[in-house]
């Protein structure tokens, strides 16, 4: 490479939007070592000119020494992500809708693909990407917005007035994903949701499992199932009340497999991690998870 191919702003860019991702190393520890990588490359230029005007000095067997990066942690996902949408246009590497597939798929109730089924004035969920927002002043002088989410099926505006505005604004960015519950409106004949309240992601997660699976410890490590151990199970399950139906692993004694059975209809259990781990101390316990 020579001098003139070493612009910094042009290999900062070229950084940031993935073009060198096949040399294995981290965007940022790139960006972190670029200053030395240049210095490194402008020096070896100057060693490769100085043997080449001493090419017939039989006593120059120096060797340039290699280049040595200094490690360090990778940008966040979302800063990834942030850098190729500025300098491309679009996401190359993932989406950010990526991260809360599982969380859409289970919790938003407003289908984007068919916004015409929704009832009028109802209440939904929807987990998508806010792509567009600016704020209005109405004619009292206060302010209100509108913006655009989208997610995997398709998109729908929405519209914040001024009392939910002042309580959001300071939450909301472009670009962002976000799990927000607001009323349909499509009485203007073009469908909008008319937001009401910011969800917290981590309690969404945990409120759109559906099923608790505990897998029990062996009839012979757990002493046979003793009915004192039994009956403070039982207990634990019924003191933590949810949305998740209750599935039990059973291993089979001399195999490898284990049996399946599904609780009652009539119980169902929490999926705050709390509650699990409650459920993981119990010696009749080997593990427990969520689907």
């Amino acid at each position: 490479m020579s001098e003139a191919g070493l612009n910094k702003k042009i290999l900062e860019s070229l950084i940031h939007a993935g073009c060198f991702d096949s040399l294995a190393c981290k965007r940022k520890e790139l960006m972190f070592n670029l200053e030395r990588a240049i210095d490194w490359v402008a020096a070896k230029l100057d060693h490769e000119s100085s043997r080449q005007q001493s090419l017939f000095d039989t006593d120059d067997e120096t060797v340039f020494p290699p280049l040595v990066m200094e490690s360090c942690e990778e940008y966040g996902r979302q800063e990834m992500l942030d850098f190729e949408k500025s300098l491309l246009g679009f996401y190359f590497t993932g989406h950010p809708m990526d991260d809360f597939k599982t969380l859409w798929e289970r919790s938003s109730t407003l289908d984007l693909s068919h916004p015409e089924r929704a009832s009028q004035d109802r209440e939904y969920i929807l987990v998508a990407m806010l792509t567009e927002f600016r704020e209005v002043i109405t004619r009292t002088g206060k302010k209100m917005a509108f913006g655009l989410l989208e997610d995997y099926a398709g998109s729908i505006e929405i519209v914040l007035f001024p009392d939910t505005l002042e309580q959001l604004r300071e939450q909301l960015a472009v670009d962002r994903v976000y799990c927000l519950k607001g009323s349909f409106d499509a009485s203007r004949g073009k469908p909008c949701l008319q937001v009401k309240e910011l969800l917290d992601p981590a309690s969404l997660r945990e409120k759109s499992y559906r099923e608790l699976h505990v897998r029990m410890e062996s009839p012979v490590e757990a002493g046979n199932y003793e009915e004192r151990n039994l009956t403070t199970l039982r207990d634990l399950i019924y003191s933590i009340p949810g949305q998740c139906s209750l599935y039990f692993h059973i291993p089979l004694q001399g195999r490898r497999k284990e049996a399946l059975l599904r609780a009652g209809a009539h119980i169902t259990c929490s999926a705050l991690e709390r509650d699990l781990e409650n459920l993981r101390s119990h010696p009749l316990v080997n593990d427990v998870w969520r689907d």
